[in-house]
């Protein structure tokens, strides 16, 4: 009797989702949360999304049909806007097309297409505008617009002083609400740390992203900032940044850790030097490149570890 076997990562997906089924539920809940940016920003935001994803729609095509590779394009879409929403919104239209093009041509294609890549394809892209266009990141920055208004969250944050926090003698600083809500300046994706923790907890019960990788990576940095700088925990968590690397970056299905050991190191080194370069001042930027660092390991941990236990049947 001849019986076919199916591998699956570890911590693999128990409902056997394919690489197509896991990055178009990444993408969909990548989507509500630009959807939100472009209500922040404006048209010139929704205008850089499509043309972006014009741009992958076409190139990526093309690229695996002119290779005979197999390819569903949706992580080429995902990593694409993953870039995006890691920058500020108002960049020129070269360093759009410069990030969405190494993203794909460099992040991808050089390392062999899906499931090829050592290293998150929105990372190199990222990293790559980060230290060619410093001037025109640091000038991309803009307020959002304001929703709610900002006088809830002097409302919130006294009634919780006074009814929850204050009977135990502790107090909470304004702002966290605006955190929640998004209004503050930041990259495209960090409009609203609400609606990121939603698309989270819908990867998590979708069984799209394994629990280890974000509950590690979020207590790590959570206990090193207690340690280095108690009062902002919340403050770095709830800006963004930090909730984009947990739930999108870090658990990709190509480029984590595929071993036992590797699912708990990965996370925890990436939280370690997310902190670390916080602390040596790359703030806002820190938790990307502290995930591509970890990125750069994770093929050294996985073949330290041992067996891993490696997806089949992606079709």
């Amino acid at each position: 009797m001849t019986e076919t076997v199916g591998y699956a990562a570890f911590p693999h997906s128990f409902r056997h989702l394919t690489t197509r089924g896991m990055y178009g539920r990444l993408a969909a809940s990548l989507g509500i949360v630009l959807l939100a940016a472009v209500f922040r920003y404006g048209f010139a935001v929704a205008l850089q999304l499509i043309f972006s994803s014009a741009l992958v729609l076409i190139v990526d095509a093309g690229i695996a049909s002119r290779l005979d590779r197999r390819n569903t394009t949706l992580d080429a879409l995902l990593a694409s806007w993953l870039v995006l929403s890691l920058l500020p919104p108002a960049l020129p239209w070269y360093v759009v097309f410069f990030a969405v093009a190494t993203t794909l041509l460099v992040g991808k294609w050089t390392f062999g297409g899906v499931g090829s890549y050592w290293m998150h394809p929105a990372l190199v892209g990222y990293l790559l505008v980060f230290t060619s266009f410093p001037m025109e990141i640091t000038q991309g920055y803009r307020v959002p617009a304001l929703w709610p208004s900002p006088s809830l969250d002097a409302v919130v944050t006294d009634f919780l002083n006074r009814v929850v926090f204050g009977r135990v003698g502790v107090a909470i600083d304004g702002g966290l609400v605006d955190l929640l809500f998004g209004n503050h300046p930041g990259p495209l994706g960090t409009s609203g740390a609400v609606l990121i923790l939603a698309a989270g907890v819908f990867l998590l019960a979708d069984d799209v992203v394994p629990i280890l990788f974000p509950a590690i990576y979020m207590a790590t940095v959570t206990a090193l900032l207690i340690f280095f700088r108690t009062e902002e925990v919340l403050r770095v968590i709830l800006s963004g940044q930090v909730l984009i690397v947990a739930f999108f970056l870090l658990p990709d299905p190509a480029s984590r850790s595929k071993t036992h050991a590797g699912a708990i190191v990965a996370p925890a080194f990436c939280g370690v030097m997310t902190v670390l370069l916080m602390e040596a001042g790359l703030l806002v930027a820190a938790p990307a490149f502290g995930c591509a660092l970890t990125n750069a390991i994770t093929p050294l941990v996985d073949s330290i570890a041992g067996r891993a236990y490696l997806r089949g049947h992606d079709d």
